[in-house]
């Protein structure tokens, strides 16, 4: 049988969940996980395998508006762990400061979304701590705003905290 490989790139606005949900694909901590932002500065890769199969996964600082160079250094990390990649998870937060009442979604994701469009990276959207949304009706209006963004290959809500999903 021949060896499958793929490089697959976590990415998201900070807190998102993007080191937790690489912890639990891997079933081991690889990534430092915290509630303080910015606590990933710089790509960490994780490796997979089952069978003949390898996935690596990058996991990226979180994509946020830069203050300084610190941040500029991080969102560079961001670009540079979508480099040469077979595809892309962009990590959501399901409890969100924005409703699905018309406003719009975040700028920082609004922007990750237009980079993979410039890559032509296929996708894939999970929508984080699903364990803490009140309503999980809203789940369905956000997977609908996000597909009006982009053409992503498969949506997943889930908690990687809990493993639910």
């Amino acid at each position: 049988m021949k060896t499958k490989s793929a490089f697959i790139a976590i990415i998201g606005r900070p807190n998102v969940g993007k080191s937790s949900l690489m912890n639990k694909i891997l079933g081991q901590k690889v990534a430092i996980v915290s509630n303080k932002p910015q606590t990933t500065r710089t790509k960490i890769m994780g490796v997979r395998t089952k069978g003949e199969t390898q996935l690596v996964f990058i996991d990226t600082p979180g994509f946020h508006k830069p203050r300084n160079e610190l941040d500029k250094n991080m969102n560079k990390a961001v670009a540079d762990g979508m480099t040469d990649v077979d595809a892309a998870v962009l990590t959501v937060e399901a409890v969100t400061s924005f409703k699905s009442d018309g406003e719009t979604l975040p700028q920082a994701e609004l922007q990750l979304i237009e980079e993979l469009k410039k890559r032509k990276i296929k996708t894939v959207l999970v929508i984080n701590k699903i364990d803490l949304l009140e309503n999980k009706e809203e789940l369905l209006n956000m997977i609908l705003r996000y597909n009006e963004q982009f053409q992503f290959e498969t949506v997943i809500p889930l908690s990687a905290k809990t493993g639910d999903g």
